[in-house]
């Protein structure tokens, strides 16, 4: 693949086959939720929202992941 790892978003990976052939080759992946892998954009977004427009005020809410991996 061209790397020592591979870090994926869990609706671009949501198929199993394709952690599958990453495990088969012995190749690591990195599976991060969606919402997750988006929250530090978001929160720079708000910060540039109330330092650059007047009159706006954004409120960043945190997201954090809707569900725990068991077993």
């Amino acid at each position: 693949m061209g790397c020592d790892c591979s870090i994926v978003c869990d609706d671009g990976s949501l198929y199993w086959a394709s952690i599958q052939r990453a495990d088969d080759g012995a190749h690591p992946v990195i599976r991060v939720n969606h919402g997750t892998s988006e929250e530090p954009g978001m929160v720079t977004l708000t910060q540039y929202v109330n330092n650059y427009i007047d009159g706006l005020d954004a409120e960043y809410i945190p997201h954090g992941c809707s569900f725990r991996l068991v077993g």
